[in-house]
């Protein structure tokens, strides 16, 4: 298999690095849980060329002092002429923050911190949780490369 679409560059924000770092400040990790795994081969369509296509979104709460994030990720491994996809994989991650009083998360701060942080935390986690389910299936290897930041 291999790897042929990188991740979009990051789009400029309306939040100033000061702001973003305020905010930043007042976060701390409390828990990473991997929620929901999906995965389907259809060996049929498996081939030693395949397109891997990695897409990426998140959806966030607030609830007081408590910050909720469930970030998503779809993995689609296609031979670029084929009807359906060889392997499919979809992860649901819940990764929880708790929050300094008063500071209120906004969807401004969450565009760039699921782009920067958030990429970067989860991405070595989605990496193995891909390595070891496919070895588990009996396909061939696979190492996603490293995450890299636009």
């Amino acid at each position: 298999m291999s790897i042929v679409k990188e991740p979009e560059k990051m789009q400029e924000h309306k939040i100033s690095p000061k702001e973003y770092r305020n905010i930043l400040d007042s976060v701390l990790l409390e828990n990473i849980a991997l929620n929901r795994l999906n995965t389907k081969v259809e060996r049929e369509y498996l081939t030693n060329n395949l397109v891997i296509d990695i897409k990426e979104s998140n959806t966030f709460t607030q609830n007081n002092n408590v910050l909720t994030i469930l970030f998503n990720y779809r993995m689609v491994a296609k031979a670029e002429d084929a009807e359906k996809a060889g392997f499919t994989l979809t992860s649901v991650y819940e990764v929880t923050y708790n929050i300094k009083d008063g500071v209120v998360i906004t969807k401004d701060f969450m565009k760039i911190f699921s782009e920067l942080t958030l990429g970067i935390l989860l991405w070595p986690y989605f990496r193995e949780l891909i390595n070891s389910t496919v070895l588990k299936m009996g396909l061939p290897a696979l190492v996603l490369p490293m995450r890299r930041v636009y």
